[in-house]
């Protein structure tokens, strides 16, 4: 009981207060065609990505974090940050290069004389994001110990994403909820853990696709995802809850919800490597994403964005995982069309800021 009143006394005032300014760093895994446009797999917080496809593609080590850091730089003075959640070494090393402090644990990081002296500095008009004093990174969990109220003088990363972002039921109702963003979402639901034919039936009549998504609902990085052909899912669901060993199911031994995803299948168009004899490849595009909110203006900055290929080609000999679930390992990248992503960040502009909007709104 002691543990349920404290994580609510920890949460709920987080949740409840309404956000002046703010910057979220987002990163989204989703797939495109010319067909259906963007369908977004995947969206987490980007300081837990370890984001090597952007040097990987440009031949430049250290050219997204130097995006990242230069941009943060530009709307806060300071920026403090715990080395464990910014997993890339060269974006640490670009947030030091324009100032920024790493520290080891948070507690560390409330106690530093740069924090202390600046925190309780109210800005102004509070709804200026450039008037705070700088910016906090850190994983929500950590965040959420230190109300940001109690330091009204700095911004806390990803505030606005706190509501849903580890949660991948909640982000599909949340992207469902606002109309402009519904589109990027392909067809899913939501269903009981059991192996009972009555759950496989309903799946197979509210989403009408010849292959199916699984995913486990607090995982990320691609663990527990299954792809499935619909004639298949009636066997690999008997299997699934049985908890058997092995890479796709351990996020699902490990996931405690009473509930699992349900997606319909969305391929890319095929990404032709003409340095692997033509082969083509169904990847998933990565695009990183910042946030920011300022005197009631929201934005959204597209970084960049680059596909993750599969394992194996769409021509190879291979089960549908190993043809559609993508890597984040080199060399397993690739650049995107500079037209697709023009029509790739549109979508999302047209989008996303409509949701975040909605976001800033729920807090």
């Amino acid at each position: 009981m002691k543990k349920i009143l404290f994580i609510c006394l920890v949460w709920l005032p987080v949740l409840l207060v309404a956000i002046d300014a703010d910057i979220s760093f987002i990163v989204a895994d989703l797939k495109y065609n010319a067909r259906d446009g963007v369908k977004i797999c995947e969206l987490q917080t980007g300081g837990k990505s370890n984001i090597l496809g952007p040097d990987t593609v440009q031949g430049k080590k250290g050219f997204f974090g130097h995006l990242f850091a230069e941009s943060l730089i530009q709307k806060v003075p300071r920026i403090w940050f715990l080395k464990r959640d910014v997993l890339n070494s060269k974006t640490r090393e670009a947030l030091e290069k324009v100032g920024g402090k790493e520290f080891r644990s948070f507690e560390t990081l409330l106690n530093a004389p740069s924090f202390i002296k600046v925190c309780q500095r109210i800005p102004q008009n509070p709804k200026n994001l450039y008037e705070y004093q700088g910016i906090v990174l850190a994983a929500p969990y950590k965040i959420s110990k230190a109300l940001p109220e109690e330091y009204p003088g700095v911004i806390f990363i990803d505030r606005a994403f706190y509501s849903c972002i580890n949660n991948k039921h909640l982000v599909a109702k949340a992207l469902d909820k606002v109309p402009e963003a519904r589109s990027l979402r392909p067809a899913w639901g939501l269903y009981p853990k059991n192996g009972d034919e009555k759950v496989v039936q309903k799946i197979l009549k509210e989403i009408p696709s010849e292959v199916l998504v699984l995913k486990p609902m607090n995982q990320t990085l691609g663990r527990g995802l299954i792809i499935v052909r619909r004639e298949k899912l009636s066997a690999v669901i008997k299997e699934l809850f049985d908890k058997h060993e092995g890479r796709n199911y351990e996020g699902w031994n490990s996931d405690n919800s009473e509930e699992f995803l349900v997606e319909a299948f969305i391929p890319s168009d095929p990404v032709i490597l003409s340095d692997k004899e033509d082969q083509a490849y169904d990847a998933t595009m990565r695009v990183t994403l910042l946030f920011s909110y300022s005197k009631g203006m929201p934005s959204l900055e597209v970084f960049e964005g680059h596909w993750k290929l599969p394992g194996k080609s769409l021509q190879s000999k291979g089960t549908l995982m190993e043809k559609h679930q993508s890597l984040t390992e080199a060399p397993r990248y690739h650049k995107v069309d500079d037209e697709v992503l023009v029509e790739v960040k549109r979508e999302l502009q047209a989008g996303l800021i409509p949701f975040y909007q909605s976001l800033l709104k729920v807090m």
